[in-house]
């Protein structure tokens, strides 16, 4: 095996543009809005294989009819449990080796409301955060 480091600007230049030439690639990800499709959408659905963020290449059809289900579900409640079955699905594939997850601790105060932290994905939803009186 040989290992050929690139600096950041190429490699993803490599991944995102279309160019598979590579056996192994150290990510990382950190959702940025409360859905699973901030996660597993953007990572698996085989529609951003090429130029988008699905650096695997990871490709089903199943799984991509079930992510079309869950962005299509508008009971959020609903949604998210569709996303916690997308993963499990997925990770039978396993198209990608999770090496750590981060934990984070959530705190509210008692003037806090609308506060929560749902199974998935497990951060909580700032646009709906408020302060009591």
């Amino acid at each position: 095996m040989n290992i050929h480091p690139l600096d950041f600007t190429a490699m993803y230049g490599d991944v995102m543009g279309g160019n598979p030439d590579y056996d192994l690639l150290l990510s990382w990800w950190v959702p940025d809005y409360p859905s699973g499709a901030a996660s597993i959408q953007l990572r698996y659905d085989s529609s951003v294989i090429d130029g988008g963020s699905n650096f695997s290449r990871y490709s089903s059809s199943e799984v991509d009819a079930m992510m079309k289900a869950a962005l299509a579900e508008a009971d959020p409640d609903a949604a998210a449990m569709m996303w916690g079955d997308i993963d499990q699905r997925i990770m039978q594939d396993a198209p990608t080796v999770p090496l750590f997850y981060t934990r984070s601790a959530f705190l509210g105060g008692s003037n806090v409301t609308n506060y929560f932290v749902p199974r998935f994905p497990s951060f909580q939803n700032y646009l709906k955060i408020s302060l009591g009186e």
